[in-house]
C-alpha cells in the first residue's frame, strides 16, 4: 500500500517544499490496530492503536539529512530513507500484530502513514524485528 499524507500535515510538508521551515526531527511509530491510513486520519488515529510490544519505542527520523535527492523511478519522482528504522521485540510485555507505520512531526501532527502490504506482522518472541523504509513518491495519478 501507498503512503497516504495527512491533510494535517498539507501546509507542514509544502512549507518543507518550499524551504518556509528549518528541519526538525520526524518519529516514526508503529501501528497495531486494522486502520487503512486515510488523508483525514489525524495523530489521534494512530496513537490509539500505537504499537506497544516488549521494548518497542518511536524511532527519530531527521527529515531533511536523511532523505536524498528524489529520482524519477517508472516516471515518478521518489526518495527513500537513508537506512532501514529497525524495531525489535527486546523485551518481556505485550505481544501484537502490526499493520503499518506512521509520521509525526515535532509537534505530534500526523505527516504521513503506511499500512504494510504483506502484513501484519507478528512481535511476539524476543529479537522479532520489522524494518520500515519509507520511501515518498510524487507523481500525477492522473497522468
Amino acid at each position: 500500500m501507498a503512503i497516504v499524507f495527512s491533510n494535517d500535515a498539507e501546509t507542514t510538508l509544502l512549507d518543507r517544499l518550499l524551504g518556509a521551515s528549518a528541519s526538525e526531527t520526524w518519529q516514526c511509530r508503529l501501528f497495531k490496530g486494522d486502520v487503512t491510513p486515510a488523508a483525514a486520519h489525524t495523530a489521534a488515529t494512530y496513537s490509539a492503536v500505537e504499537a506497544d510490544f516488549g521494548g518497542y519505542a518511536g524511532q527519530n527520523l531527521t527529515d531533511h539529512g536523511n532523505w536524498p535527492a528524489a529520482a524519477s523511478v517508472s516516471g515518478k519522482a521518489q526518495s527513500q530513507f537513508s537506512a532501514e528504522v529497525p524495531f525489535s521485540f527486546g523485551s518481556t510485555g505485550a505481544s501484537n500484530s502490526v499493520y503499518g507505520f506512521f509520521i509525526t512531526d515535532s509537534s505530534g501532527r500526523l505527516i504521513m502513514a503506511e499500512r504494510f502490504a504483506a502484513g501484519p506482522y507478528a512481535m511476539v518472541n524476543l529479537g522479532d524485528t520489522i524494518k520500515v523504509r519509507p520511501t515518498l513518491r510524487l507523481f500525477d495519478p492522473n497522468s
